[in-house]
């Protein structure tokens, strides 16, 4: 499992929807070694990420382990 100290969110709960309405999560001000992923979810099942913009990660958008089902990632600028 990710640690939650090096993403801008974590996603912990299945059956969950972010929905960023467009807003942008920027980490330019944050120390490089600090952040690395912007959102993740790992091992959680049906969780949708919507109209998110991600801006200087290594990695914008993370789900993780391949037994994870139904999830979408949709409408996001990354």
């Amino acid at each position: 499992m990710l640690s939650p100290t090096n993403s801008a969110i974590n996603i912990q709960a299945s059956n969950t929807t972010l929905d960023c309405k467009g807003f942008m999560l920027d980490s330019s001000a944050i120390p490089e070694a600090s952040t690395q992923w912007g959102i993740v979810s790992d091992q959680q099942h049906d969780v949708t990420i919507r109209n998110c913009t991600t801006k200087g990660f290594f990695t914008g958008i993370a789900i993780y382990n391949t037994t994870s089902r139904g999830n979408s990632v949709l409408n996001n600028r990354i």
